[in-house]
């Protein structure tokens, strides 16, 4: 229990794993280093992007072919845990739009981050429970604003 407990502070302080930085692997081989993320808008981030694949025709799909991007082949791997991060996906439509940004030294991604795991989320529900009983979270909240808000007047 102790080491999911630290396994879970450090995927949270680390930004999710945002900020240790990912690994794109195609087909089992790395193929791109993502690092330096900054936030973008509502859920999307850039990341700089080290194109790392020595074989000229996966580089060159990999930053000439939008649809590379949406491959089922492609793995999103944490560079501080070596997990998966399984829902990220790229901008762009996969058809016309590469996912780089204006200079081509970025890469626009969405979902790019890690969740505790399974055993720990579960820890989690239990406190949830706990504090709030039967009813959903937002009622609990909403009741217990009513009350001090009440109170104060």
């Amino acid at each position: 229990m102790a080491d999911e407990n630290e396994l879970r502070r450090r995927i949270i302080e680390s930004n999710y794993g945002r900020d240790g930085g990912w690994v794109v692997e195609y087909d089992g081989q790395p193929v791109a280093i993502l690092t330096e993320p900054k936030f973008l808008d509502m859920f999307w981030y850039t990341y700089k992007i080290d194109v790392v694949i020595q074989d000229p025709r996966i580089r060159e799909d990999l930053l000439t072919i939008p649809s590379f991007w949406d491959r089922p082949a492609i793995v999103w791997r944490s560079r501080l845990f070596g997990l998966v991060a399984p829902n990220a996906f790229v901008s762009g439509d996969g058809i016309r739009t590469l996912p780089f940004t204006a200079d081509g030294g970025h890469i626009i991604v969405r979902a790019l981050y890690l969740t505790p795991p399974p055993e720990m989320r579960a820890w989690y529900m239990r406190l949830l429970d706990w504090f709030t009983g039967d009813q959903p979270l937002h009622a609990a909240v909403l009741a217990w604003w009513s009350q001090r808000r009440n109170r104060r007047e």
